[in-house]
């Protein structure tokens, strides 16, 4: 169901009403929201809340030398923990799987969206057609057990998105990312602003790369605020 805020046209849509989104000019995030069983076991919910701090930046070094010879070294930086309780992940997954009834129910029923950060920031001239298709199509697809990533995944065991980029051949991904750490689809939620004021000048064709350009500003200002997990590689 599509739940409208009293200050914007802001709109949150889940698996069951995705299809009503508006196919106009806009920005959209995705949010993780997780949903813990009726048996009540949070094991798989908090090992996906883990996974969210396990995405170590890339550090690449480039020393130039003589005749322009140049040396480079890249790979992933490596965070230490601060004492001997182990590292922000499992400490996070230990919180969460000890944690009261009450922490469940909040992470559950308020977190999304006011407390939460973004997994992904995006924009689009058609928001539906990007959302529904590249987005929720895609996850759909990465899902099934006959899908190459699935059975790459299934036969290793902790696998990263570069890593499983670099096996496939595949270009990154909001779908992908989701995937590789076990977010399905039905745990997901994407809040939507469209952008009807740029309909008019899509429509008349005049200025395309205009309003893709104001569409990218926005996005740019938001990704360096909220710096979204599963953001552009």
């Amino acid at each position: 169901m599509a739940v409208q805020s009293a200050t914007s046209n802001v709109r949150a849509y889940r698996v069951t009403r995705i299809s009503q989104i508006d196919d106009v000019p806009g920005i959209y995030a995705w949010y993780f929201l997780p949903h813990v069983p009726s048996s009540g076991s949070v094991e798989g919910v908090a090992a996906t809340f883990a996974s969210l701090l396990n995405s170590p930046p890339e550090q690449k070094t480039v020393i130039e030398v003589r005749y322009g010879i140049k040396w480079e070294s890249q790979g992933p930086m490596h965070l230490k923990p601060s004492d001997a309780r182990g590292s922000q992940d499992e400490g996070l997954l230990n919180r969460i799987v000890n944690g009261s009834p009450f922490l469940r129910s909040f992470i559950t029923n308020h977190m999304t969206p006011a407390f939460a950060r973004p997994l992904y920031i995006g924009i689009s001239v058609k928001l539906k057609r990007r959302i529904c298709k590249d987005h929720y199509g895609a996850m759909n697809k990465y899902w099934e057990d006959s899908s190459r990533v699935s059975r790459y995944l299934n036969s290793n065991e902790g696998a990263t998105v570069p890593q499983v980029m670099d096996a496939l051949s595949m270009r990154h991904s909001f779908a992908l990312e989701a995937r590789v750490r076990g977010i399905a689809p039905t745990q997901l939620v994407v809040f939507v602003q469209p952008l009807p004021e740029l309909s008019d000048e899509v429509n008349q064709d005049s200025s395309p790369s205009s309003t893709d350009e104001r569409l990218r500003e926005i996005e740019q200002v938001l990704q360096w605020l909220a710096d979204p997990i599963c953001g552009k590689a």
